[in-house]
């Protein structure tokens, strides 16, 4: 059957022009909207957030140095050890700027960071990353909205 399919180019146009007049062509984004509905509705595992420590170092420079997190960086060039262990430092001894941990199910999944913006009182800037296996599943935006909304109950956070 395949083979006479593929050797008669008249059978294949009438098949498709029979197919074309029963659908609408939207048959794929059809399927992808009701995935990510599923995904979207799909019973997660809670997250929990606790402050960056020390022993969250290695973690942290790895997942900073991973090239896409890299590309979307104000710098993009990759983070020496040092520079890192510098950082990390300064970020965790800070009242103004607070690096939390995402975790769900014992599994480390992201990080956020609040900096405190100066020139703004009450407004902070905010950095997301996402362990990079994880990403495109829908755990940035889960881990997004419960930050802030942690943040803003602790922080008292006036805007993010």
């Amino acid at each position: 059957m395949l083979t006479h399919l593929l050797s008669d180019t008249e059978l294949r146009h009438r098949m498709s022009a029979a197919a074309f007049a029963v659908t609408d062509g939207l048959g794929a984004s059809r399927a992808i909207r009701a995935i990510m509905a599923e995904e979207a509705t799909a019973p997660r595992a809670a997250i929990t957030l606790r402050q960056a420590a020390s022993e969250d170092s290695e973690m942290l420079w790895l997942w900073r140095n991973d090239p896409v997190t890299r590309r979307a960086s104000r710098t993009t060039e990759a983070i020496s050890w040092t520079v890192h262990e510098r950082w990390l430092a300064s970020v965790t001894s800070s009242p103004d700027r607070h690096l939390l941990i995402a975790e769900a199910d014992g599994l480390l999944i992201g990080t956020v960071k609040f900096d405190r913006r100066q020139t703004e009182p009450g407004t902070y800037e905010i950095s997301i990353n996402v362990r990079p296996d994880s990403r495109g599943s829908g755990v940035g935006r889960a881990v997004l909205s419960t930050a802030c909304a942690e943040f803003a109950a602790t922080q008292g956070a006036g805007r993010i």
